[in-house]
């Protein structure tokens, strides 16, 4: 994140895929000073993905999700109907939320499928 006199804006960086996101006058200071130093850049204003997550905006452009649907899709396809009736929890980040052990042995998962399942973490989460 970065804070200018012009806005506020966050940075992501992944080798060389770069996103700005925040305030226009802010990106576009950012992107002066860096061509000034001789970078050059690709700048793309309207896009739908990064880095194979899908970015939906809102109307107003405001907000924005960014997804992976096509890995949710392939996760519930590998596992969902093993999963398919059971309790969904929201994240275990969630704020005010705890995570409980279940105390009934016999509706725990074995240990392999456990191991099998942690891949579909997100699939649990949707």
């Amino acid at each position: 994140m970065r804070k200018t006199g012009k806005g506020i804006y966050f940075v992501g960086i992944y080798v060389n895929d770069n996103i700005l996101i925040g305030h226009p006058a802010a990106i576009d200071k950012t992107i002066s000073e860096l061509q000034i130093k001789g970078l050059v850049l690709k700048i793309e204003n309207q896009f739908n993905d990064y880095l194979s997550c899908e970015i939906i905006f809102s109307k107003d452009r405001k907000k924005a999700w960014l997804g992976q649907h096509h890995l949710i899709a392939n996760l519930k396809g590998q596992i969902g109907d093993e999963v398919e009736g059971l309790i969904k929890y929201q994240a275990p980040g969630t704020p005010s939320l705890n995570q409980i052990r279940e105390l009934d042995k016999s509706l725990c998962l074995p240990k392999e499928k456990q191991t099998h399942l942690r891949s579909g973490v997100d699939f649990f989460c949707i």
